[in-house]
């Protein structure tokens, strides 16, 4: 049997051997043992980490005259440069009949070793403990912010008061208001966070079942008891089927409301364990990358707006005859607020405000958001914050008798962003 472990900071392949005694029934001769042997350690120094084989051999390696010993020392000690580390009885009958095996320059990764005799079978239990330091938490740095805080009444206050105090409301200043009232109650703080794996489906059944698996294997190992060890074999299994059907459940509920082929396919990845690479140049600072791609995008929307007066796509036959359309109508604040709660609950760092947030402080916000889509509505302009947010906004096409919803979200400057909402209809 063969077994690979990996510890992060060292790997051991593990095989464990059974070298049953000539008898009438098993007639493999000694000879061909020690050829699949010289082959198997072959095989194995060729392969990455640490090769450690053991088993039960039925060889007296503490035999001095016994010549399938001297043969079996020679192979392990000659071209393979391998240590065998047991160095006590392991048989009944005081005979070294179980080996562990590794490579000479690997001996410090096995210790204490040591015998337990107190077993129904004729061989002795072999235990040893490898010297592997556990890998390191994989940690990162994250910015964030303790929304749990926030006195909502108060938050309300100041945002009423301070959009009050604003003279000329627009994008920016509307975007420097509530962000700072939003560092006052909520301020960003630097953390660091260990990576561990998602486990959504974890529930506080399971974790009543692990505190009730570890009560007692703690009172097993205290008493030793037959009933004490039954008890905890029946406390595991039953974290075991815990878990089983939280998982069948959950990844089952993922599938059924799955909208889409996207998500459906995104689901099966996560389950058959493939991630997404993301090939984006590392040598490269992620701002000045940043501001590359958007300049390209930026220079491609004006190039195309050049070409598009080189072509004539209408002829006299399509000449527009109905009711031009030269102004828009101004909105008001509950058809803004419509769409805002129709909206997906979804935020972002370019938002000054999360979403929940936005929708608690939505009455005191709403009159200012309502201002400035009617001053871009009356001037015929969209609100640009930056020369790079015009390169990533979503154009609004207004087309007679057909409502036409987008979105601009400005995501250049790390002070100006904000997320205006856009319906607009024809009059």
């Amino acid at each position: 049997m063969e077994l690979s472990v990996d510890f992060g900071t060292k790997y051991f392949n593990f095989i464990c051997l059974y070298r049953a005694p000539y008898s009438k029934t098993n007639k493999s001769s000694f000879t061909e043992f020690s050829r699949e042997f010289l082959e198997i350690i072959s095989t194995l120094n060729l392969k990455k980490g640490i090769p450690v084989i053991l088993g039960d051999f039925n060889i007296h390696y503490d035999s001095n005259t016994c010549p399938e010993a001297k043969k079996i020392k020679s192979i392990i000690t000659g071209s393979a440069n391998m240590t065998q580390l047991i160095a006590f009885p392991t048989h009944n009958k005081n005979h070294i009949l179980d080996w562990i095996i590794t490579k000479d320059c690997d001996i410090d990764t096995i210790k204490n070793t040591q015998a337990l005799k107190k077993l129904v079978s004729d061989h002795h239990l072999t235990l040893f403990e490898l010297v592997a330091e556990k890998p390191p938490k994989v940690k990162r740095k994250i910015t964030a912010r303790n929304l749990k805080t926030i006195n909502i009444k108060k938050f309300k206050s100041d945002v009423k008061t301070e959009l009050q105090t604003i003279d000329a409301i627009n994008i920016e200043n509307l975007n420097d208001a509530l962000s700072r009232i939003l560092n006052q109650h909520a301020p960003v703080t630097p953390k660091q966070l260990a990576e561990r794996r998602s486990t959504p489906w974890l529930n506080d059944s399971i974790r009543q079942a692990k505190r009730e698996r570890r009560g007692a294997e703690k009172r097993w190992l205290k008493s030793g008891l037959n009933i004490d060890r039954d008890i905890y074999n029946a406390k595991r299994q039953n974290v075991k089927t815990r878990i089983r059907k939280a998982k069948e459940d959950h990844f089952s509920d993922r599938l059924k409301d799955s909208k889409s082929c996207k998500q459906l396919f995104g689901i099966c990845d996560e389950l058959l364990g493939r991630t997404k690479q993301r090939y984006v140049p590392n040598k490269i600072n992620p701002n000045e990358l940043r501001k590359e791609f958007a300049a390209f995008f930026h220079d491609k929307i004006d190039n195309l707006r050049q070409n598009l007066d080189l072509y004539h796509v209408f002829d006299d036959h399509h000449i527009f005859e109905g009711s031009p359309l030269n102004s828009f109508e101004p909105v008001t604040e509950d058809f803004v607020k419509q769409i805002i709660l129709k909206s997906p609950s979804k935020s972002c760092e370019l938002d000054p405000l999360p979403h929940s947030l936005l929708i608690a402080c939505l009455d005191e916000i709403l009159p200012s958001f309502t201002r400035i889509i009617n001053i871009s509505l009356c001037k015929a302009v969209a609100v640009e914050v930056t020369a790079a947010a015009a390169a990533v906004a979503v154009v609004v096409v207004v087309v007679v008798d057909i409502v036409v919803a987008g979105i601009i979200r400005p995501a250049a400057e790390e002070k100006k962003r904000i997320r205006c909402i856009y319906k607009i209809h024809s009059p």
